[in-house]
């Protein structure tokens, strides 16, 4: 198993939380997946401890997530089962705004992009 570093790793943490705001910021993509599965994944991606490594989330960053873990929350109170039809999802109000708020989310992380997966980064600021 290859042995990385923490800022390697939160690197990448990064990039995962990047390609899950693409994926939850239309509900087209959502409906594939499925309810429980966006729900769990997001979870999980959304999950880390941004302090645990300066520089690879600023505090922008940090507050869009802060607010969509907020709205995944609403997500999934109002998810009591599995679904996969994009009209269900368009007319939740709860996965609309949480779509919406990805996109916006999304845009915030693309100001500074993705990182490397394999070298760190010098200057993260």
């Amino acid at each position: 198993m290859e042995e990385i570093s923490r800022q390697l790793l939160f690197q990448r943490v990064r990039n995962r939380v990047i390609e899950t705001l693409e994926m939850v910021s239309c509900l087209e993509g959502v409906a594939k997946y499925g309810a429980f599965w966006i729900i769990n994944t997001t979870d999980f991606s959304v999950s880390a401890e941004f302090d645990d490594c300066p520089g690879v989330f600023n505090e922008m960053e940090r507050r869009a997530v802060e607010r969509l873990r907020g709205l995944l929350g609403q997500v999934s109170i109002a998810t009591p089962d599995d679904f996969f039809d994009i009209a269900r999802f368009k007319a939740s109000s709860e996965w609309v705004a949480l779509e919406s708020y990805a996109g916006e989310a999304l845009q915030v992380f693309m100001r500074r992009g993705r990182f490397s997966e394999d070298v760190e980064e010098a200057s993260l600021t």
